[in-house]
């Protein structure tokens, strides 16, 4: 077994690059794993995300939605717009 009893890692690892094959974001061959164009989309996605939400300009981005919301009720409209967008875009869609 793995760490606290789960599956291990090698069959898990397994599990998920099957599951990214069936999606069409990753091809297996040889041993080897390579991001498809959609897996790379999805990558540079992610990590689009992921820098906006670093610029969070009030500091909200580890708040509740309505912790998020009451930071933003002092702000104007753009700034507010900037905050609960880059809220958003830190959480999983």
């Amino acid at each position: 077994d793995g760490p606290a009893g789960g599956p291990p890692p090698a069959p898990l690892l397994d599990w998920a690059l099957d599951g990214l094959v069936s999606v069409g974001a990753l091809t297996r061959e040889d041993g080897q794993a390579m991001l498809t164009p959609l897996g790379n989309w999805a990558v540079w996605v992610k990590l689009e995300q992921i820098c906006v939400a670093a610029q969070s300009p009030a500091g909200n981005i580890e708040q509740s939605a309505a912790d998020m919301l009451r930071g933003c009720a002092n702000l104007t409209p753009g700034p507010a717009r900037a905050e609960y967008r880059a809220w958003l875009a830190a959480r999983p869609a």
